[in-house]
């Protein structure tokens, strides 16, 4: 946290920290534009927002929303559930009436023409292509579909919810390089997710799984009331008597990806019976896997002489750690050093909200929502996986055990040659760290201005070894020293 608050103030004096020229592109929208902004929380304003990539101007009343699924039906293709979680549903956009645009059909424009069905590669190469191996880890371990690959389900949601969102327009992302958007959305709905260890929130009042005792639904609501300050919804299946689902509901001060979520009481009534027991079950055998080491803690870094751990995507239910905001989200402070992607205009906006293009749902509706049996309806379509009955569960048990410490030789590196947001955050912090412990190192800076260049030439002056090490999702890791990673 000293780190952190001393980078804010190292960076504050840096004129020109968005000048850096690394060739990694970055994934945030351009928002330096908002610093200038007045920013009000969303459904609260009182003039008319100016700026629609600074706040949110349609779908200002924001649900972060969650599954307890009980399996998933390809258990044996290793498509499992993770153990002490609850299972990421999706970010929405509702108006702040609570309600809904259900028009036009997610399949369809605006005069009536069916969109054809995504027949593209799986998604999950997108976020390969920007070297976020540890975002697609996470996902595959707490965002699960059920009957379906999990990667059906992400499209889904980014088509359905993200295109209705202002702050996630490709004209927000100048210069817009293709695919920013969506991984930029996949941040977000993680960043969101990881403010409730639901699982943890109610174990805390002594609420677990079981398929023998039942809980009333006050008890229920009370214990995560304690803990947000909120009620959010629950919801049930089976006439009101198996949880399946919760939505978090708040309005926001600036934007979706990176501003401040104020809880909310639900304006949703539960479809949770408020007289009968609520069954909260049990997962089913062989459907859970315990998320591996590096799911947990997948940013973690040597830097200098020692290994300090971000734990990034760390904590999404199995921790019992209740500071949210926690990890490498340094979004906020770090913003100004993403470097920019190739000069390209913004596109037009092809995932248009007006036009309901379903850009990567293969089939209509990802099995994950609309549609199931027993789904609780939302207003905005969205349903309920089916759950509560032990069908379709494998035998299939945890894959990818991970070769923990394994070297990865440098012949073979899979990751870029370059610093991303988070390495440089850590040199900046690190440098940062010195200074809040009295250590100042004086270097001739030879006109050099960028926050980041001279705290890399005063490391270099105490002779401090900047080596950063990348862990790998299979457990690997590679060692690169930071010359090698800011040569062009």
């Amino acid at each position: 946290m000293i780190a952190v608050l001393a980078v804010a103030s190292l960076l504050a004096g840096s004129a020109t920290a968005s000048q850096l020229s690394y060739s990694l592109p970055n994934t945030f929208p351009n928002l330096a534009k908002c610093a200038s902004e007045n920013l009000q929380y969303s459904c609260e304003n009182t003039t008319v927002v100016t700026d629609s990539c600074c706040s949110i101007v349609q779908g200002g009343l924001v649900l972060q929303t969650q599954f307890w699924s009980t399996y998933t039906g390809l258990e044996k293709e290793g498509q499992l559930l993770p153990k002490g979680s609850w299972t990421i549903h999706g970010l929405w956009p509702d108006n702040c009436d609570g309600q809904y645009d259900v028009a036009p059909s997610p399949n369809k424009t605006d005069n009536g023409t069916v969109i054809p069905p995504y027949k593209g590669p799986s998604i999950d190469n997108f976020i390969k292509q920007y070297g976020r191996y540890e975002l697609l880890e996470y996902m595959e371990t707490y965002w699960i579909n059920q009957g379906a690959p999990n990667w059906e389900f992400w499209g889904h949601e980014f088509s359905k919810h993200a295109t209705c969102t202002s702050t996630f327009d490709v004209a927000c992302y100048e210069p817009y390089k293709e695919h920013m958007d969506l991984i930029n959305f996949f941040d977000a709905v993680i960043r969101a997710y990881k403010r409730y260890p639901t699982y943890d929130i109610l174990a805390s009042a002594g609420i677990v799984p079981s398929n023998k005792t039942t809980y009333p639904l006050a008890a229920i609501q009370n214990a995560v009331k304690a803990q947000v300050g909120a009620v959010p919804y629950f919801g049930c299946t089976n006439n009101g008597t198996v949880l399946s689902e919760v939505w978090y509901y708040h309005h926001v001060l600036g934007t979706e990806q990176y501003g401040t979520f104020k809880n909310l009481d639900t304006d949703y009534n539960s479809t949770c019976s408020t007289t009968a027991g609520i069954h909260y079950y049990e997962r089913t055998s062989h459907s859970e896997r315990v998320p591996h080491a590096s799911a947990l803690a997948t940013c973690s870094i040597t830097l200098l002489s020692f290994t300090m751990s971000d734990d990034e995507y760390g904590g999404g239910g199995g921790g019992g750690d209740y500071d949210y905001d926690q990890g490498c989200d340094y979004a906020s402070i770090y913003q100004d050093f993403d470097e920019r992607a190739d000069d390209r205009k913004a596109l037009a906006r092809r995932h248009s909200c007006d036009e309901g293009f379903d850009a990567f749902n293969p089939d209509g509706e990802a099995a994950g929502e609309g549609g199931e049996e027993g789904g609780v309806a939302h207003p905005n379509g969205d349903a309920e996986m089916a759950n509560g009955e032990d069908v379709g569960a494998g035998d299939a048990s945890a894959v990818g055990a991970g070769l923990q410490g394994e070297r990865q030789a440098n012949k073979v590196r899979i990751t870029t040659p370059y610093l991303t947001k988070y390495e440089r955050a850590r040199i900046l912090g690190t440098r940062a760290l010195q200074i809040s412990m009295n250590a100042p190192v004086l270097v001739p800076l030879d006109g050099e201005t960028d926050a980041l260049q001279i705290a890399i030439k005063e490391l270099s002056q105490r002779k401090i070894p900047l080596i950063i090490r990348r862990y790998l999702p299979d457990g690997s890791f590679e060692d690169w020293s930071v010359s090698e990673l800011i040569s062009d």
